[in-house]
């Protein structure tokens, strides 16, 4: 007698309790989170550094501002005037004029850093910075 026995097997996964899926879940869960915070903390830092510049560069600007302009404008007024009474050499009045000019020139990138700043600031906060901001203006008061 010939006989032949063809068989198949197919295992039955009574136990299994998809751990490693779980596991590869948790890590995924894990990974996620901390880019979260990772992007968090970026935010942070970068809105805590815009806030730094602006306020240097406000200051900056308050202290010209607060009598820095003022006072090259009163040294150069007065060279100008001692010149125009014969008081003072012309090279004097030159030198005042050429350092109201620097105190100016000072000045006026000042108000551009204060305004790159606050433009700078406004981004890192995700707002629309107001074009009526005294910082977003430039010039002398």
């Amino acid at each position: 007698m010939n006989s032949a026995f063809v068989g198949f097997s197919v295992p039955l996964p009574l136990f299994y309790q998809y751990q490693g899926e779980a596991d590869k879940a948790t890590v995924n869960l894990n990974q996620s989170q901390l880019a979260v915070e990772q992007t968090e903390l970026g935010i942070r830092n970068d809105i805590v550094s815009a806030l730094a510049a602006w306020n240097s560069a406000d200051k900056i600007v308050q202290r010209f501002d607060g009598g820095l302009l003022d006072d090259a404008r009163s040294v150069r007024d007065s060279a100008e005037l001692a010149f125009r009474k014969g008081a003072t050499g012309v090279l004097e009045f030159i030198e005042a004029q050429r350092s109201y000019k620097s105190v100016m020139r000072d000045y006026y990138a000042a108000m551009i850093n204060r305004t790159n700043a606050y433009y700078d600031l406004g981004k890192a906060l995700g707002i629309e910075p107001s074009a009526d901001h005294p910082a977003a203006t430039a010039g002398p008061k």
